[in-house]
Order: structure tokens, then C-alpha cells, then sequence
């Protein structure tokens, strides 16, 4: 484990007061509810697995540009995941491979999971940053002074490995499911799944939380 000082505040403005728990209920419900949203209704107007992924694709990517415009800013880790759609974009073009197609939507959780776990090992647990650019003002400073205490700084990295290890299993089993399940079942089960294990996750998130601060 780290030092104290390795956890340390960034040096962007603090966030605007509000609830932390709500920003990230509204963050992961566009993020994740939106695309998945978006392949569903068009299935459900009858478009094939390809047109209908590739909506799910579009709306996810135009989400990624919105948030950047909006927050006037675009960092590293977001334009990596820009350049990953892109990229991933103009293949699925290429090759029109549906299930190239689904692989392609599993990067983005096997980046977050890597991220997460590469994050602890060189001592700046990702949790603890994200955690810090959604609390408020008094939530903020609660935050940084759990960066003084042996046992809360744990935690920071618990969180980070679980989630981390979690998306990394999610990716192996989603890319598993791809390739042994029928195209149309394939597509339906690894949204699905992708939903459910952010939900687990953010649950034990909050339970984790709950129990740290009794």
C-alpha cells in the first residue's frame, strides 16, 4: 500500500454541491442506458442485429462527444475511448462482422477494468479520483481526508480492484458468449449481462460506502 501522499487531490475546480450518489445513478443510466436502449428499440422496429448494434455504437459514441463538449474538455482517458469508437467505427463498416461488431462494445469495459487494476498498482486508485470530481463540496472534503486514514485509503483500493477485476470478467465472459451463441442470442444475452454486472457493482459500491460511513 501506498503512502499518504499518494493520494492527493487533482487540481481541476471543485464540483458544483449536489447529490455524488445521484450524479452517478444519472452518469451510468446514460452511459450504459442509452446505447443499450437505443439497440433494443431499434430491434423492436425491426432492424437486424448488424443496423441495430451499430445505433446502440452511434448513440454511444454521440454520447462521448456530448460530454466532452459540455464539460468544454476532453482528457486522455476519454479520448482514448473516442479513438477505441472510432476505430472500432470504421471496422465494423469494413468488415461487416456482427459479431466483430460485439467485441467491439466490450472494449470499452475491458479498458475501464484494466484502468481500474493498473490504477492500484502504481498507487493512484481510480475510485478515489472519480469519487472526488462527483462529491460536493462537503462531500469533497471528505474525501481527500480519507486520503489521511490507513484503513479508508484501503478501501479506495478494494473498490478499485473489485470493479476493475469485475469488467475484466464481464469482457471474458461477453467475448465467450459472442462466439458460442447464435448471433441474434449472443447480442441480446451480452447486453444484458453488461447491464446486470454494472448494477452488481454499483450496488456494492453503495453498500461498501454505507457500511464505511456507520
Amino acid at each position: 500500500m501506498t503512502s499518504t501522499s499518494s493520494l492527493a487531490a487533482p487540481t481541476e475546480p471543485a464540483p458544483a454541491p449536489g447529490s455524488p450518489l445521484r450524479r452517478v445513478m444519472t452518469t451510468l443510466a446514460l452511459d450504459l442506458g442509452l446505447p443499450v436502449a437505443a439497440y433494443f428499440a431499434a430491434e423492436a422496429l425491426g432492424a437486424s442485429t448488424f443496423v441495430s448494434l451499430l445505433v446502440g455504437t452511434v448513440a454511444s459514441g454521440l454520447r462521448l462527444v456530448w460530454v466532452a463538449l459540455r464539460q468544454r474538455r476532453l482528457d486522455a482517458f476519454s479520448t482514448f475511448l473516442l479513438v477505441v469508437f472510432g476505430a472500432g467505427l470504421v471496422l465494423s463498416f469494413v468488415t461487416g462482422d456482427v459479431r466483430f461488431m460485439m467485441v467491439k462494445d466490450c472494449a470499452t469495459s475491458a479498458v475501464v477494468g484494466l484502468t481500474m487494476v493498473v490504477s492500484c498498482l502504481i498507487g493512484r486508485p481510480l475510485a478515489y479520483y472519480a469519487a472526488l470530481r462527483m462529491a460536493g463540496a462537503e462531500g469533497r472534503e471528505r474525501i481527500l481526508a480519507s486520503a489521511q486514514d490507513d484503513e479508508l485509503r484501503r478501501r479506495w483500493y478494494r473498490v478499485s480492484l473489485v470493479w476493475g477485476l469485475a469488467l475484466l470478467t464481464d469482457t471474458a465472459l461477453r467475448i465467450a458468449i459472442i462466439y458460442l451463441l447464435p448471433v441474434h442470442l449472443a447480442a441480446n444475452v451480452s447486453q444484458v449481462l453488461m447491464i446486470l454486472v454494472y448494477t452488481l457493482l454499483f450496488g456494492w459500491t453503495v453498500r461498501n460506502a454505507r457500511r464505511a460511513a456507520a
